[in-house]
């Protein structure tokens, strides 16, 4: 099963903001703002919900539509799950995870499909050098309608303004250009190259990952 790499401590958010955004669901319909302790916010008016409760429906959903698909993990840290016990287990994780100041992820839900279709968070969290790194993965058969750049807008939105990191950066292997340009729609620049720093589940070799990320200059200016 996969675990997210947490390094760091906890970048502390405004206690004021606490208390706005702790606010349940119905005081936060077409509010355009995001917090790990929302109950689930609208992103827009067509687009998707993020939300970090988790529940039987969710396990089955996110086997279903992403978790047991190896043409969606072949890029990812961890393998396909077989059975959706793997996934229970995981939902499992996030929910204890959360109970951690410095744990970020949501459930991406479209709004006209009612079920998770991928998740996004903080894979890491520097909080020496206030950087934070995003993972998000979708369902195949949700690729291409916009849910990941809008859900990446907003966590982009949400770092920089509520929680004032410097840098948000992410990485995808060598290969998944895909991956990239979302990264470039959301404003995010190229860097560079690591080299051969994974190991590619499909080449079995080792491949390099590419580097993007986006700093409070480049979004304030």
């Amino acid at each position: 099963s996969f675990t997210p790499s947490l390094g760091g401590s906890y970048i502390p958010i405004n206690p004021t903001k606490i208390r706005l955004f702790s606010k349940l669901l119905s005081t936060l319909v077409g509010k355009i703002s995001i917090s790990k302790y929302a109950t689930a916010i609208t992103l827009n008016a067509s687009f998707a919900i993020l939300s970090f409760l988790f529940n039987i429906v969710d396990s089955n959903a996110m086997f279903n539509n992403w978790a047991n698909d190896k043409e969606v993990t072949k890029y990812l840290r961890w393998d396909a799950y077989e059975k959706e016990e793997d996934t229970i287990k995981f939902l499992n994780y996030l929910e204890n995870s959360y109970k951690e100041d410095n744990f970020y992820n949501w459930m991406v839900i479209p709004k006209e499909e009612g079920v998770p279709i991928g998740t996004i968070g903080a894979v890491d969290i520097d909080v020496n050098n206030n950087t934070v790194e995003i993972g998000h993965c979708y369902g195949r058969n949700f690729w291409n309608k916009g849910y990941g750049t809008e859900a990446l807008t907003r966590i982009i939105k949400f770092f920089f303004e509520e929680v004032e990191v410097e840098t948000i950066y992410a990485y995808y292997v060598e290969g998944n250009s895909v991956s990239g340009k979302v990264l470039e729609k959301v404003g995010m620049k190229y860097e560079g190259i690591l080299r051969k720093r994974v190991y590619d589940k499909v080449t079995k070799k080792q491949v390099d990952l590419i580097s993007y990320s986006i700093t409070r200059d480049d979004y304030f200016k």
